[in-house]
């Protein structure tokens, strides 16, 4: 049972790859609900979904690798996810729209917004950081083996990285539900050839946007810091803190995270 059945659903295609995407909602601006990595499919807005479609045409997809979208076995860089963004919006209908996405997702929007400032309006960015493009790391090949070696040990400690607030048991069993919809291979194959090897400050410096950035001093994966030194960089930017709060806090403290969603795009009401 969802709380907000898809008014609008369909397939996008960037390069021969088929995106599954929502609509739901219908007022002004569109937000596109952009996907942070491939252990997730679109069902990890369904905290978002629901109040956002009040005031706001809004759309989630599938990121390549996950729940209805096609599963390459390779090409997962940021120019195809940016491709595969423009492709939703493109098969949409949508022109311009604002973007709210988590975590890894903020790699992805912020080369949107640098590389097409005319299809962006403003951001919101959860949990985010900007990459420097290290590449492979002998760190990063030793979590890719324990992936392939033990997936459902990697899922337990991924998720609890993620909710390291008290009582988080159900998100956590969501959240090991939606990864089993992909296969350890494509988690590897995404963290082999995507994020890793961005280095995000060109496109921080060509972001011309406003942008709201949230961030708990809790996160267990990508530390407060890291949002702060975003922030920064990011001339223009306003930060809220979540005290206490993990790395999705659109998951735990929704209410709160909607509400600032709300209001940072109904200021921006027909592209302003």
């Amino acid at each position: 049972m969802r709380a907000h059945q898809p008014d609008e659903s369909g397939y996008a295609v960037n390069n021969g790859v088929r995106l599954y995407y929502e609509v739901a909602g219908a007022g002004e601006p569109a937000l596109l609900l952009v996907p942070p990595y491939q252990i997730v499919h679109s069902r990890m807005w369904k905290m978002q979904v629901p109040f956002l479609a009040r005031h706001f045409r809004t759309i989630a997809y599938d990121p390549r690798g996950n729940g209805r979208s096609d599963r390459p076995a390779t090409d997962y860089g940021i120019d195809a996810l940016v491709g595969d963004a423009l492709a939703v919006l493109d098969d949409a209908g949508t022109e311009r729209c604002g973007l709210v996405t988590v975590s890894n997702g903020a790699l992805t929007c912020l080369r949107l917004a640098a590389s097409h400032p005319d299809r962006v309006l403003g951001m919101v960015l959860i949990g985010g950081f900007m990459a420097k493009g290290e590449g492979v790391t002998p760190r990063e090949e030793e979590r890719q083996r324990s992936i392939l070696a033990d997936y459902d040990a990697y899922l337990r400690a991924f998720w609890d990285s993620i909710f390291t607030e008290p009582h988080s048991t159900k998100p956590k069993e969501d959240g090991v539900a939606w990864a089993q919809e992909t296969t350890p291979e494509i988690l590897v194959a995404a963290r082999a050839h995507g994020w890793v090897h961005v280095d995000s400050r060109p496109d921080v410096a060509g972001v011309r946007c406003p942008v709201l950035i949230l961030h708990g001093t809790r996160d267990g994966l990508t530390p407060y810091e890291l949002g702060r030194a975003m922030h920064e960089r990011l001339p223009g930017s306003s930060m809220v803190t979540f005290q206490g709060s993990g790395h999705l806090p659109n998951v735990r403290d929704a209410v709160r995270v909607n509400q600032l969603v709300r209001d940072f795009f109904q200021g921006r009401r027909g592209g302003a």
